[in-house]
This record gives C-alpha cells, structure tokens and sequence, in this order.
C-alpha cells in the first residue's frame, strides 16, 4: 500500500508542477494532499503511520518544488502593468475587495 501511494504522489507531483507551470495555486495541490491524509481517518496503527509518511513526504516536495520555483522565477516580485492587472491599479479599496 505504501508503494501504491507514493506512485499516486509522483502523479500528484508530476500535476502540480504542469499546473504550476500555469498558475502559483497549483503547486498547492501538494498540501492538500498531505492534509487529506491526515485528517483521513485510518482503520490500523499502521495505516496512521503510512498516512503521515505520505503526508510528510507531501510537505516536502511542496518546499522543494516552491524552492525550485523561487529559484527559476528569481523570486516573487513581478513587473505587472494595467493591461495585466488592472484591478491593483484602481483607486477604490471596494473595487479592490469585491475583485476577490
């Protein structure tokens, strides 16, 4: 059951870099899965312990795939104009809320 779970978090690995690759939100795909497995009920002890391993090795790949991306993308900060974002551009912190 192990080896079956760490394939599916190779797939799950292999998804949230392509969606990465499209949006910063993808990578968290990761985290979600370490906290589905935690927060899954497990019906043995040693269910609970795979679940935790799969879950840490989740966590892991997420700071490892997020450092890779820092390093490729040379940090966060991103030089948007208005014709990318307009709303940061407006004025009104309403226009600005609702946007979200």
């Amino acid at each position: 059951r192990l080896l079956a779970s760490m394939l599916h978090l190779a797939a799950c690995t292999v998804l949230a870099v392509l969606a990465g690759l499209c949006k910063e939100s993808g990578l968290t795909l990761l985290v979600f899965i370490a906290g589905i497995e935690l927060c899954s009920p497990h019906p043995s002890h040693s269910g609970r312990r795979r679940g935790i391993a799969v879950a840490l090795t989740a966590l892991v790949i997420f700071v490892l795939v997020g450092f890779l991306r820092y390093q490729i993308t040379q940090g966060t900060g991103a030089a948007f104009g208005y014709v990318d974002t307009p709303v940061q551009y407006q004025e009104s912190r309403v226009v600005r809320a609702w946007t979200y």
